[in-house]
């Protein structure tokens, strides 16, 4: 079993770039170019089996019975899977047509279900109080792979024990949710004044978020609290 990850490192579209400049070298199956395109073409040739322990002459000595031929051996069983975040059709097409990745298997992010489960299995080492419900969090981390589920929680542990607390709230997964969404809080230096016209701007976009909803999308909150270069904000997810 033979596992590339992140194969479009090496395996992007020779004609769009991906081979690179440089001198030719000589390498498995012939000479090739310089780069990533040069691994590429190493890569294509291995997954052929173009390199054989014997050469043009013996083989077809062989054919033709001149030597003797022999039992062949029998062949192992390569299985070699390819992972990427990258379009397929950024790929080249020498690489992913039948005979090499021939399957394209597509990985979404997960369902209800299964994101509770994936919710679950983060949250089993981490001590957490009531306030921590699976349904609760299942809804708030729709659309989010378990990399961005696992990294949420831990940035809400560092909350919690930067606040004292010897279990994980939901209060604290909830800001970890706001940081990384929108950024960390920033210094609040605005005037009463000022801080009282944010308020109402985003009570506006609030409100008109929850009467006149985008259908799929679910308003999540809103905040007056300066995040990167926001004064405020309101921030609506889409349910996957």
């Amino acid at each position: 079993l033979v596992f590339f990850d992140e194969i479009d490192a090496i395996g992007m579209s020779r004609s769009g770039g991906g081979q690179q400049g440089g001198m030719p070298m000589m390498g498995m199956g012939g000479f090739m170019g310089g780069g990533a395109g040069g691994i590429l073409n190493a890569l294509l040739g291995c997954m052929d089996g173009i390199n054989s322990a014997e050469g043009f002459s013996v083989k077809t000595a062989r054919r033709f019975g001149l030597i003797p031929s022999r039992r062949k051996p029998k062949p192992a069983t390569v299985i070699t899977i390819g992972a990427t975040n990258a379009p397929l059709e950024r790929l080249d097409a020498a690489l992913i047509r039948p005979g090499r990745f021939d399957r394209k298997i597509t990985v979404t992010v997960a369902g209800d279900k299964g994101r509770a489960d994936q919710i679950a299995y983060f949250l089993r080492k981490r001590p957490k109080d009531k306030t921590v419900e699976i349904d609760r969090l299942t809804s708030d981390f729709r659309g989010r792979t378990p990399v961005e589920i696992d990294t949420i929680l831990n940035l809400g542990v560092i909350k919690a024990v930067s606040g004292g607390k010897s279990e994980l709230t939901y209060h604290d997964i909830n800001q970890a949710q706001w940081d990384e969404d929108a950024g960390l809080p920033q210094p609040f230096d605005l005037n009463e004044l000022d801080q009282n016209r944010v308020a109402y701007h985003e009570a506006g976009h609030g409100v008109v978020n929850v009467l006149y909803p985008i259908q799929g999308w679910k308003c999540f909150g809103a905040t007056i609290i300066p995040r990167g270069k926001a004064l405020g904000m309101v921030i609506s997810r889409q349910e996957i």
